[in-house]
């Protein structure tokens, strides 16, 4: 068994850098959510909250493109394999840019599903359909960024990954300004300024990938070789699996929400985009937990294992409460970064407590999650997720009739508290696995 001692400083050196750039992946719809907050009316955070959610609906679906990429290139690093290195991106970017033009020849039949299931009102329909029109044209350069930056982040090239994510958010926060609001654009300003941002991190991406030096030509046989793709597969399987769940819980979230009218579901819309920047903060830690933990299994190292494991459960928790002080000293102020409009502020109030939860009982799961993938062992993932689905859709059958919007957030609580219990609960099961296949 080698022998390894995993510090805080080790750990937080890669995890704080990860937090900083997963963070700003939720800041493209925060921005846009901010932005349209400053138009005229609560129908413009909602069209673009609509929009948003089509998109996390699309993207999410292929999530795994980002997870398993970083586990896969994190395993290549440990077994110092430079061909395994170059595989580990090849064979997810084939997938990405694939499906990113399958969603461009299916844009519309997308869209319009979407809006039939989601059923706003017409106003909110016209901007959603003004905002989409744009932004589908980014698929195939959102879906090649999940594969570039899961190869960096396994490859632990901090510097680039975070100015490759920085740089394009940046981006769209200044154009999404200039265009909307000094240019008077609007919704079209919104859109452009998001496309424009995605094809420039694509561009920073690829820049990277040349200049590390590690992406080698090899035999395309080798690429989609029989087995080796079974086996990514299996892994993928259970991950877009996993995403489903996540996809049925947030559509549901948007369409019950949006059943209670446009006020509320703006209200909404605003605290699930604080909800999503807190979630990619701890998914830095899942992300570090994940480059970690597909070291200990490449170099077959179960002590290495076991440390990630305390040090992710240790600064899950940390994290969780400087969120929550955050919150507290600057509500008033978060709210107002979204928008100026009285009647959604007054909305915000009144459901805001309930983000005070959030992190409590969301963080550890998804911080530990990331333990899993880095193994490769997904299906404990998917599980997890599916019967937290389970206790969502009783909580919400039960409380939204009773209570309303606060039976909506009180179902979204139980989703992630049961997930993060139950993964908690697998940890022991996942080392004591891994240190027999090590045997």
């Amino acid at each position: 068994m080698k022998k390894s001692k995993l510090s805080s400083k080790e750990f937080l050196g890669l995890a704080i850098p990860f937090m900083i750039s997963t963070m700003t992946q939720p800041l493209l719809g925060a921005v846009d959510t901010g932005v349209a907050g400053r138009l005229e009316n609560a129908s413009f955070i909602a069209g673009i909250s609509v929009g948003s959610n089509i998109f996390n609906t699309l993207y999410w679906m292929l999530g795994f493109l980002r997870v398993s990429t970083t586990a896969f290139s994190a395993q290549a690093m440990g077994k110092h394999c430079a061909e395994d290195t170059s595989i580990a991106f090849y064979r997810p970017i084939f997938i990405a840019i694939t499906m990113g033009l399958l969603f461009l020849l299916f844009q519309t039949l997308i869209l319009e599903g979407s809006l039939w299931l989601i059923s706003p009102d017409e106003k909110v329909k016209i901007i959603t359909r003004q905002y989409y029109k744009w932004v589908i044209w980014g698929a195939p350069f959102v879906l090649s960024n999940y594969v570039i930056l899961g190869w960096l982040m396994g490859q632990r090239y901090i510097k680039s990954s975070m100015t490759m994510q920085i740089s394009g958010n940046l981006l769209n926060a200044f154009l999404s300004i200039l265009l909307a609001l000094v240019f008077n654009y609007g919704i079209k300003g919104i859109a452009v300024a998001t496309l424009l941002s995605q094809v420039v991190s694509t561009g920073l991406g690829v820049f990277f990938l040349h200049r590390s030096g590690q992406i080698k030509r090899i035999a395309w046989a080798k690429v989609f070789d029989k087995k080796a793709w079974i086996a990514t597969m299996k892994v993928n399987e259970n991950l877009m699996k996993r995403t489903a769940c996540l996809l049925v819980h947030n559509n549901l979230f948007i369409v019950v929400g949006a059943s209670f009218g446009t006020t509320l579901l703006a209200v909404n819309s605003i605290l699930f985009q604080i909800n999503s920047v807190t979630s990619y903060m701890f998914d830095g830690l899942a992300n570090t937990a994940s480059v970690y933990t597909g070291k200990a299994v490449g170099e077959k190292n179960s002590e290495l294992l076991e440390e990630v494991s305390i040090h992710t459960r240790r600064w899950a928790w940390v994290l969780s409460g400087l969120i929550i002080l955050i919150y507290a000293l600057f509500q008033n102020e978060i709210f107002g970064l979204f928008t100026s409009l009285d009647s959604v502020i007054s909305g915000l109030k009144t459901y805001g407590g309930w983000f005070y939860l959030y992190p409590l009982v969301a963080g550890m799961g998804l911080s530990t999650y990331g333990i899993f993938t880095g193994a490769g062992e997904t299906r404990s993932v998917f599980l997890t997720t599916f019967k937290s689905l389970l206790g969502f859709l009783v909580v919400l059958a039960i409380g939204v009739p009773t209570i309303k919007n606060h039976g909506l957030w009180l179902a979204l609580m139980t989703f992630y508290g049961l997930r993060s219990l139950l993964l908690v609960f697998r940890l022991k099961s996942l080392n004591g696995h891994i240190e027999k296949n090590n045997q």
